[in-house]
């Protein structure tokens, strides 16, 4: 039997999925990114879980589930972590 390639085999179910999988898989994706980025900011400022949830005004077990990607903070939440992290947010149109 031939041995068949990852990109052989997956890129044809890749194209089965559903649109709104595919949808839901991308939203899990940009909030996984914007988890990244909170996490990454808070550590390039040297702050620890506790002084950025106390700056920003949250509770710092909201802010470890903001990190691990558990939570579904407002835009209000984003917007007070950003101006502790000295961060802007903002919506970037994607290429086609």
């Amino acid at each position: 039997m031939p041995t068949r390639s990852y990109r052989s085999v997956a890129g044809p179910r890749r194209e089965r999925v559903s649109k709104s999988a595919r949808e839901r898989a991308a939203a899990f994706t940009a909030g996984a990114q914007l988890a990244g980025d909170v996490l990454r900011l808070r550590m390039t400022n040297g702050l620890t879980q506790r002084e950025l949830a106390d700056l920003a005004g949250i509770d710092q077990g909201d802010l470890s589930r903001i990190e691990r990607g558990q939570s579904n903070p407002t835009t209000a939440t984003f917007q007070r972590l950003a101006r502790v992290l000295h961060a802007e947010l903002r919506l970037v149109q994607r290429e086609p």
